[in-house]
């Protein structure tokens, strides 16, 4: 039962990236654009399905809940802040879509809030999931606290997770899109493609300094990192031919 429930998490978890994913990346590329109605044709994209896809992330802390109590009532006090900041985050930039879509002519101001909405949420997941290399204290089953370490590491995923969210929100851009839109999502994209290549070896590296190093002692725990790390590799080629393929105006 212990393995159908963490199944059941790791997929939740997988939707809510690749889905929640590209329509955060698409919010954080908007802070790039500076033509008003191709601004406007992005924010639409992400208006007709950003509700449904913050779903997964619901159903993701329930199955952690379910599944895993005990590591539920620890990772949630340890990583109360960055999550407190996400859901702020996703909450602002919500309500900030919902008016743009319903506004004739919304103020600037909304298109900022929607766009640094999205890039706080995304840093902030990451700074999350980087949390989770940090110690924390466990006394009779109850947290108690953590180091209180600088959270360098912390930092470094924040980043390479916004990096990573933009990339797909430029490769959803260039699938469903046409014209300049198209092209410009093409062009960046291959760029932050890159970008999050470098972070995300950076990151690997990195983990070796923080208080939970790779462990590939067993054979199931090599098998994973090296069947993970075959994954990203043909992500990346993936991206790379996606990104570099001829886009018509």
């Amino acid at each position: 039962m212990t393995i159908i429930w963490f199944l059941v998490v790791l997929f939740t978890l997988t939707m809510y990236i690749v889905f929640d994913g590209y329509d955060l990346g698409i919010g954080v590329a908007t802070l790039f654009e500076r033509n008003p109605g191709r601004r406007r044709h992005m924010i639409e994209l992400v208006a007709t399905g950003w509700d449904g896809n913050e779903t997964w992330l619901i159903l993701m802390g329930v199955a952690l809940w379910g599944g895993f109590p005990l590591a539920f009532g620890v990772i949630m006090p340890h990583l109360y802040l960055p999550l407190i900041v996400t859901l702020f985050a996703l909450i602002v930039r919500g309500g900030s879509i919902e008016l743009i879509s319903q506004l004739e002519n919304p103020p600037r101001i909304l298109n900022w809030v929607f766009g640094i909405g999205s890039l706080v949420a995304a840093f902030a997941q990451g700074f999350a999931l980087g949390q989770l290399a940090s110690t924390a204290h466990i006394v009779d089953g109850a947290y108690t606290g953590s180091d209180g370490k600088f959270p360098w590491f912390s930092i470094l995923l924040g980043a390479s997770v916004a990096v990573a969210y933009t990339a797909l929100g430029y490769a959803y851009l260039k699938h469903k899109s046409e014209g300049q839109l198209r092209i410009t999502a093409a062009r960046r994209g291959g760029v932050v493609a890159l970008i999050t290549v470098v972070f995300a070896a950076a990151s690997l590296i990195a983990i070796a300094g923080t208080d939970a190093p790779l462990n590939l002692a067993t054979t199931g725990r090599a098998w994973a990192f090296w069947a993970l790390i075959a994954f990203a590799v043909a992500g990346a080629v993936t991206a790379a031919v996606n990104f570099s393929r001829r886009t018509e105006t």
